[in-house]
């Protein structure tokens, strides 16, 4: 069996200004011109403070959850919100 690894990520910035802001035509870009290739992950065991922590400190808005080599899912500040309402606040300046 072949063993895959999470190498990239798209995102909402990437492609505004990676390809609205450069004018590209979106069905001529392919995705591994545009991702974000250092992705910041987090274990699946990892609580909320801590994920909200990492989004906060490197400016991000998604979280890959991976165990071992795989993709498990993405936490989003939408989905910490809806979990701990009291994280709006700590969120404001990111979301803003």
């Amino acid at each position: 069996m072949k063993e895959t690894r999470l190498v990239g990520i798209v995102t909402e910035d990437d492609i505004l200004k990676k390809v609205v802001a450069e004018n590209k035509n979106p069905s001529k870009v392919r995705v591994k011109e545009i991702m974000t290739r250092k992705v910041i992950m987090i274990d699946p065991n990892e609580d909320l403070d801590y994920a909200l922590e990492i989004m906060k400190s490197k400016k991000i808005k998604k979280l890959p959850v991976v165990a071992g080599n795989k993709l498990i899912g993405i936490v989003t500040t939408t989905d910490i919100c809806m979990a701990e309402p009291m994280a709006i606040k700590k969120l404001s300046e990111l979301l803003l």
